[in-house]
């Protein structure tokens, strides 16, 4: 994974957006996250860039079924970087649905109702 060069000033933050792909309307960039360096692992050198681990960040809230690509953008003090290339498009899982509940039991009658009774 090839690292942004700091320019001279610590890298503080990255930017991140999506863009949702689809055949029905134009994808358009947005949903901006910034996800802030912690000052304990900010990187000044070139080297230090090199030798630390890649970033993480777990996005939420994204539909179903549904394909996206990402990018990111470097911060620092001096502002932020150029956009890298998109990423790779990813398609987020299936719906997952309850499985059924075990068959109800009748628990009383009456003339026009019943009581059910069944376990989650």
């Amino acid at each position: 994974v090839d690292r942004p060069f700091d320019n001279g000033a610590r890298i503080t933050g990255f930017k991140v957006q999506r863009r949702e792909i689809s055949m029905y309307h134009k994808a358009s960039w947005g949903h901006e996250v910034l996800v802030e360096v912690p000052p304990t692992k900010r990187l000044s050198t070139a080297q230090e860039l090199m030798l630390a681990p890649p970033f993480e960040l777990m996005l939420d809230h994204l539909l179903a079924a549904t394909t996206y690509d990402f990018r990111v953008a470097a911060v620092n003090s001096h502002g932020a970087s150029e956009w890298s290339i998109a990423s790779m498009r990813g398609r987020t899982d299936e719906p997952l649905v309850p499985s059924a509940p075990p068959c109800p039991s009748i628990d009383e009658v009456y003339p026009t109702n019943v009581v059910l009774n069944w376990t989650e």
